[in-house]
């Protein structure tokens, strides 16, 4: 998105004009209730078609109730707190004082013409980071969403395969996490069962493969009590809420780092690499996360890495959550051992840049995203 140039065609389907502006700026919290904008982000022209398409989406995230479509990857909202307006109106984290605000409005052009055909409106949705980066990625491919996918060089979305088949249990996940956990394992024809975070040893002792919300130092405790043979067979699932205990997690011997809202994809390739051979080198310093180093290969096939060189240190957790996020659940999430991150992405040589420019603007506030060596 460019915050200063007018785009000839629409940024979503890249045919039809554009008549409406999507607009994201950042806003500090000055007083309790009182919000001040600190800097324009950047903007997307979208036509008349796509605006009401992704007005009605941006609505979907906010009113909380589901979307009655369907569809995997809208933002899921947590408990509500009494925080004076200082929660993502998408998923209810605490903003922290600090939000990324969105408008969709009509564009000047548009308005002077008198060409737009619909009403569109949506003005000050305040977001976290993480739901903001979703919003972005939907401008910048809206295929997932709109339920087809040709995204080159990714493979189609939704679609998952595993190598490598186990029952899971489940413990303080949200609601549609443990149906998409569920729907995943029992298609491969598993068994999904979900237990108080107490009972998850009991589960792992018997085979089963655990994935557990954070929450309070749980995730972080539960592995502690754990033997190596059994932490190694745990993903821990992380939302922005409660990120410091997942990373505590990590850091204390869990396997694997998820992203919510999760996807069957996700779940799948966190199976088999909970499961399978192990790749890395090691565990990183800085997360807990796996070590990777040149190229890997396996039953997927070769897996090739990106570079994520962290703009400050303190900015690891997020951009990791971010690029779990945003990958395919096959791909893998770890650090390079030289305080940067580390994505292994199967797909052709000659692709890889197209994942990089995908992942380098959803990343833009914490890392900057190159091929490696």
């Amino acid at each position: 998105m460019d915050a200063n140039t007018a785009n000839t065609n629409c940024q979503m389907c890249e045919t039809a004009a554009p008549t409406v502006e999507l607009g994201f700026g950042r806003e500090v919290l000055t007083t309790e209730t009182l919000w001040h904008p600190v800097a324009a982000l950047g903007r997307a022209d979208l036509c008349d078609q796509c605006a009401v398409w992704f007005g009605e989406l941006m609505q979907t995230a906010a009113n909380g109730r589901g979307d009655p479509q369907g569809r995997l990857g809208i933002p899921a909202r947590g408990p509500a707190r009494r925080n004076g307006g200082n929660d993502c109106d998408y998923c209810q984290a605490s903003l922290r004082g600090v939000a990324i605000a969105v408008d969709l409005v009509p564009g000047s052009a548009s308005t002077q013409a008198g060409r737009s055909r619909h009403t569109v409106a949506i003005r000050h949705q305040r977001l976290c980071g993480y739901c903001a980066a979703w919003l972005q990625s939907v401008v910048h491919d809206p295929s997932a969403m709109r339920g087809a996918s040709a995204r080159q060089a990714e493979g189609p979305m939704g679609v998952w395969r595993s190598l490598i088949g186990a029952s899971a249990a489940t413990s303080r996940l949200s609601a549609m996490d443990s149906m998409v956990v569920a729907t995943t394992v029992e298609a491969n024809g598993f068994q999904s069962i979900e237990l108080p975070v107490s009972r998850m040893p009991d589960a792992l002792r018997e085979g089963y493969v655990g994935f557990v919300g954070p929450g309070e130092r749980s995730s972080e405790q539960l592995i502690q009590r754990l033997p190596a043979e059994l932490s190694a067979r745990v993903a821990v699932v992380a939302h922005t809420d409660g990120l410091e205990d997942a990373v505590a997690a990590m850091r204390a011997g869990a396997a694997e780092f998820l992203a919510s809202p999760l996807s069957p994809q996700q779940v799948a390739g966190a199976i088999d690499r909970l499961l399978g051979a192990a790749q890395a080198t090691g565990r990183g310093p800085l997360l807990g996360l796996p070590k990777y180093q040149g190229q890997i290969s396996d039953g997927y096939g070769v897996a090739l890495p990106i570079a994520i060189r962290l703009l400050k240190p303190e900015h690891a957790a997020m951009a990791a959550l971010l690029l779990r996020r945003f990958i395919r659940g096959y791909d893998r999430v770890g650090e390079d051992g030289a305080g940067g991150l580390r994505a292994m992405v199967y797909c052709p040589p000659a692709d890889l840049p197209l994942v990089v420019a995908r992942l380098t603007p959803l990343l833009a506030d914490y890392a900057r995203v190159s091929t490696a060596p």
